[in-house]
């Protein structure tokens, strides 16, 4: 029974993969590839391996987003303290 159930899981495996691989848009597909291994992600077609992939990537940007406002709110308090 047990054995039934991880070869179903298996079996799966694959499809759940390409279905959230489906939801990306083109330039989140890029994203992706551009960040990680993406041969050996598509050879394993890990749905969970690719969730992790997604979550990285968000990351990364938010990271990046977090650091341009940062600036951007550094370069504001500058202007305000030379113009006093």
């Amino acid at each position: 029974m047990r054995l039934e159930k991880i070869d179903k899981l298996e079996t799966k495996k694959s499809k759940i993969y390409a279905l959230i691989k489906g939801q990306f848009s083109l330039e989140s597909l890029e994203s992706v590839k551009s960040l990680f291994d993406w041969d050996a992600v598509e050879r394993r077609c890990n749905p969970i391996e690719i969730c992790r992939c997604i979550v990285a990537m968000y990351l990364v940007q938010a990271k990046a987003d977090i650091e341009e406002t940062k600036f951007k709110a550094r370069n504001v308090v500058a202007n305000v303290v030379s113009s006093e």
